[in-house]
């Protein structure tokens, strides 16, 4: 586990939730992420996800990692939250994308990105 400075730090930068305590119901994906602490997980970021006014996503897709990492059902890094908005809504894009009230803009190149996985605890 991280410690409270380093934790907050990391929630202020940029990263990819794996799991979230509001993913009660998936407490078995928790375990397993746990026990890959540490493990290096390689992706590319291969397009932006936009809702005006909302919030602003870079689509992730993940090369290599662990199995348990490779459940996450919409990967991405949450870039803008909007005024009105929650960073939890860049969870309703690729819907929003579907519904035409986002867009997804693909990159032209993908960008290559790599990182630990890390365990944040609410204090």
């Amino acid at each position: 586990m991280l410690g409270e400075d380093v934790a907050n730090k990391v929630k202020a930068e940029l990263h990819i939730t794996l799991w979230h305590s509001s993913d009660a119901a998936k407490h078995d994906l928790r375990s397993a992420l746990m026990a890959e602490l540490g493990t290096e997980v390689s992706f590319e970021i291969t397009a932006i996800d936009h809702q005006e006014g909302a919030v602003t996503a870079a689509v992730v897709k993940i090369l290599s990692a662990p199995e348990a990492v490779l459940e996450k059902e919409y990967p991405h890094v949450t870039l803008v939250v909007g005024a009105n908005a929650a960073a939890k809504d860049a969870n309703l894009l690729p819907q929003r994308v579907a519904e035409g009230k986002a867009r997804r803009i693909p990159l032209a190149e993908p960008v290559l990105l790599a990182g630990p996985i890390l365990a944040i605890s609410k204090g």
